[in-house]
């Protein structure tokens, strides 16, 4: 009977782990100065596209520090990690940005392409240019 608790309790341990793991994609490849090109989603999925807001939204990406800046001023800043994670987007854990705050963002770098996707529905898919 002993056997059989540590057997029950060793397998809810194992199933009950966290499903975040280290990615293989390097900080490296996020590092650098993003722009803000376009945003799809919400309710309608909508495309609206930077020129058509007259905002200038820019990310500036250190190995350690995500920053975002709208019209040249600071509306965010917080360190992050780059973790492989579950998403809503998808059935698999795919690479997310996780913020100390918490939050998270799954996201793609395609050529010199940053998309950004929001985790929650009807919300919106970012893209960015790397300057």
């Amino acid at each position: 009977m002993k056997k059989l608790i540590i057997f029950i309790v060793a397998l809810s341990l194992i199933a009950c782990r966290s499903t975040k793991t280290k990615l293989s994609i390097s900080k490296n490849e996020l590092a650098g100065t993003w722009q803000w090109i376009s945003k799809t989603g919400g309710f309608a999925g909508k495309t609206i596209q930077a020129s058509q807001t007259g905002n200038h939204i820019i990310l500036k990406i250190s190995s350690t520090l995500f920053e975002k800046y709208e019209n040249g001023k600071r509306i965010f800043a917080q360190p992050y990690n780059v973790l492989k994670d579950k998403s809503i987007r998808a059935t698999d854990s795919i690479p997310m940005l996780v913020f100390k705050s918490g939050e998270k963002q799954s996201f793609e770098v395609v050529n010199d392409s940053l998309l950004i996707y929001d985790e929650c529905f009807d919300c919106y898919q970012n893209i960015y240019i790397k300057k």
